[in-house]
């Protein structure tokens, strides 16, 4: 097995029996990132920083001083993230070519824990889509099969973990921009109870967006929320503490099955295999019973929070940045200048009343399990499925946006696929600030999936 090819946990055992170093891990992820840079999942690589950063690492191994499960660990962050002395361009020509000044709190904690950033990866133009396309980068297309989509806007960092250029990238996800993308590439993507994991500066997109993993394995995605929840000084602590990891767990669970979400369906396609991994979850000795969750107009509440932020965004612009934005990024944001303050402070209420009717489920089951997407990946160039009702794209991530409206605890895990058949993925929905509980069940369905 290639470096570049190995979990956190193998490559940290490598490091500490000196079978490998974190110098020659970071030499095969750019290696790596050669090989596939028709991928187009990065926008920036810095091969002489991160190489610098691995030359330390290496150091505080031979002297026996490793800072933990992250050191020495090639990671990617999506380019809407701040990482000092990098510029953060956002898919944007409107974001100047100037090197921040500050990184962004999940990057603060990588850099403390003595991860090695190789670059930052694409994202839809301020990461306004579930596609990966922007007038900056261009298109990032799914990792392994030609002609369709990665997902988004995470879609630079799923294909940066799914070609193995690195172990862990870092995205955001503030309608299922970390866990649709995860889902489309077969991969791992997991979000935290919002505020577990520390963001600033804030986005005006109400309280939608969270930083989180994607990662090919549970495990790496519970060692990377550890890391990234510690707190930061810049943001009001949120009383829930670090997240620990993921320890083994057998303990049978009462799963509620969420066949639809916000008045979305699924694909065939997609219900075939949803339905077969339920049937393994409940063979493996897990209870399950239907439940149903939302309505239709949970779409109107988000899209009236997400037009009206980025109808913010695009303002904040001078004309000629606003010239060279993405069309649908314009016709977006004249949706949002249409918003009254009424329209949003009721979605607000709506948002909150979603959010006590999922907590409400979890009082009588201990997870909710539903598909990440309900439709599979589809053609690049479309924001949207062929033939699709609507031209906008949230109309199809219900499953995911639903729970950025309640701020609950979510994982994507792939489910195997058969040859010909697209890949797709099941979400897990914990309890309210029980990230810890989440993972632990996420890493069996792992197992039983596999």
């Amino acid at each position: 097995m290639q470096l570049n090819e190995m979990s956190i946990r193998q490559l940290g055992r490598a490091y500490r029996d000196g079978s490998a170093s974190p110098v020659e891990a970071v030499r095969d992820c750019l290696d790596a990132v050669d090989r596939h840079a028709a991928a187009n999942a990065y926008c920036k690589i810095d091969a002489d920083r991160a190489l610098a950063w691995a030359k330390e690492a290496e150091e505080r191994f031979h002297a026996g001083t490793g800072r933990g499960p992250l050191d020495g660990i090639p990671v990617a962050v999506k380019d809407v993230l701040h990482v000092v002395g990098w510029p953060t361009r956002r898919g944007s020509h409107g974001s100047p070519y100037k090197a921040a000044e500050f990184s962004s709190p999940a990057v603060d904690r990588l850099l403390e824990g003595g991860a090695v950033l190789v670059g930052k990866t694409t994202t839809s133009e301020l990461g306004w889509k579930a596609t990966t396309d922007s007038p900056l980068t261009g298109v990032t297309p799914h990792p392994h099969i030609e002609g369709l989509t990665s997902g988004g806007s995470s879609g630079g960092s799923a294909s940066a973990v799914a070609l193995s250029t690195v172990p862990v990238a870092l995205g955001t996800d503030a309608g299922g921009s970390i866990r649709i993308p995860a889902a489309f590439c077969g991969i791992v993507g997991a979000v935290a109870t919002y505020g577990r994991v520390p963001l600033w500066p804030v986005p005006p997109l109400s309280t939608l967006v969270r930083v989180g993993p994607l990662c090919r394995s549970v495990d790496d995605a519970a060692t990377v929320l550890a890391c990234i929840s510690r707190p930061d000084p810049r943001v009001p602590a949120t009383g829930f503490g670090t997240i620990a990891g993921a320890a083994d767990s057998s303990e049978r669970r009462h799963i509620g099955v969420l066949r639809q979400i916000a008045g979305q369906d699924m694909t065939p396609g997609v219900a075939a295999r949803f339905d077969g991994a339920v049937a393994a979850i409940e063979a493996a000795g897990h209870s399950v019973r239907e439940l149903t969750l939302g309505t239709r107009s949970d779409l109107d509440t988000f899209e009236t929070l997400w037009s009206s932020g980025h109808a913010y965004f695009v303002d904040a612009l001078d004309d000629r940045a606003r010239d060279a934005l993405d069309p649908g990024l314009l016709a977006l944001a004249d949706r949002g200048r249409g918003v009254s303050a009424a329209d949003y402070l009721k979605a607000e209420a709506r948002k909150a009343a979603l959010q006590h009717e999922t907590s409400r489920l979890l009082e009588s089951v201990d997870v909710l399990l539903s598909p990440t997407v309900g439709v599979e990946p589809f053609s690049t160039g479309s924001d949207v499925p062929p033939d699709w009702y609507s031209p906008h794209w949230w109309t199809w991530a219900g499953f995911t946006l639903a729970f950025n409206l309640t701020g609950h605890p979510a994982v994507s895990l792939p489910i195997p696929a058969a040859a010909g058949l697209l890949p797709t993925g099941v979400q897990l929905v914990g309890r309210y600030g029980a990230d810890e509980e989440l993972m632990r069940f996420a890493r069996a369905v792992e197992t039983i999936l596999k």
